[in-house]
């Protein structure tokens, strides 16, 4: 729900998976899997578009679940914290 015309905040969860060319990392596989969470705010200043971001990503390859299975390749996965400040497409209100 939008605080105003001008400013709307979100929450944004995702996850995927995805096969690669070549693993991640050391002791990888090809198979992983990808996590996020996150929270923004988008705000219409005048006639500019913000947005400012910030999201928590996990990618790793099920490290428990192919231990059980019986496979040696496991890793802890990548985590990464990105903040994002920018321009938008945010200009709906525009006349």
């Amino acid at each position: 729900m939008p605080l105003s015309h001008e400013t709307r905040p979100y929450a944004e969860l995702g996850a995927g998976l995805s096969v690669l060319a070549h693993p991640l990392i050391d002791n990888g596989t090809n198979w992983n899997f990808s996590l996020l969470a996150g929270v923004g705010l988008e705000k219409q200043i005048g006639s500019v578009p913000f947005h400012v971001a910030l999201r928590a990503e996990h990618f790793s390859n099920f490290a428990g679940l192919w231990r059980q299975l019986g496979f040696a390749k496991a890793n802890i996965g990548v985590e990464a914290v990105v903040l994002s400040v920018g321009l938008s497409g945010f200009d709906r209100h525009a006349h």
